[in-house]
């Protein structure tokens, strides 16, 4: 029972600590707060994790793995495409719908790009990447698989970190389910093979 409650608590703590971190980053969070909006003493969070930087490292671990779990269907689904295009269309479309459905992740990784000395580089190896790699190189014959995860990543990614500002000024929605297809379509048309004869 001791360890199921142990387990809840920091659970709750890492909750608290994301959707903080998220919206404050990193500077504006202090464990104090964080222990008494999770709702338990203040000394709390410093019992479970001895620091600010080793909680921040866990949510971004635990926000990492969402992602890397939210994508295996669709890499999945790559492997058992019948051409390119139905491949990407199962990558791109996954991506595109855990990032409008997560906006702790996009928000976390937002200030990661802007931090000075972001934690980031040193929690996603080479190796977090392979699955990705591994499936675009099965759906499109690109040498230069890295940098098609880079473009294709940047534009599935834009809307949604700059929904407020670029997105926004052009009137457009990056969560409106329209505007996430007619997205999805287009990085689809811009890297898939033309279909053979």
């Amino acid at each position: 029972m001791a360890t199921r409650d142990a387990e809840r608590t920091r659970n709750a703590i890492l909750d608290t600590a994301e959707a903080m971190f998220a919206r404050q980053g990193f500077a504006e969070t202090s464990l104090q707060r964080i222990g008494e909006a999770a709702g338990f003493a203040r000394s709390t969070p410093g019992y479970f994790f001895h620091s600010k930087q080793e909680l921040y490292d866990a949510v971004l671990v635990r926000v990492l793995e969402r992602g890397r779990e939210a994508m295996q269907p669709a890499f999945a689904a790559a492997a058992a495409a019948g051409s390119p295009a139905e491949a990407l269309d199962a990558i791109v479309g996954r991506l595109i719908d855990f990032l409008a459905g997560d906006p702790n992740y996009v928000l976390l990784m937002q200030r990661e790009a802007l931090a000075e000395r972001p934690s980031l580089s040193t929690l996603l190896g080479e190796k977090a990447l392979d699955e990705a790699r591994r499936a675009l190189a099965g759906a499109v014959a690109d040498a230069d698989v890295d940098h098609l995860f880079l473009e294709l990543f940047s534009l599935c990614w834009f809307p949604f970190a700059h929904s407020r500002t670029f997105v926004g000024a052009l009137g457009l929605d990056a969560h409106d389910p329209a505007f996430l297809a007619r997205h999805r379509g287009r990085i689809v048309d811009l890297f898939a093979p033309p279909a053979g004869p």
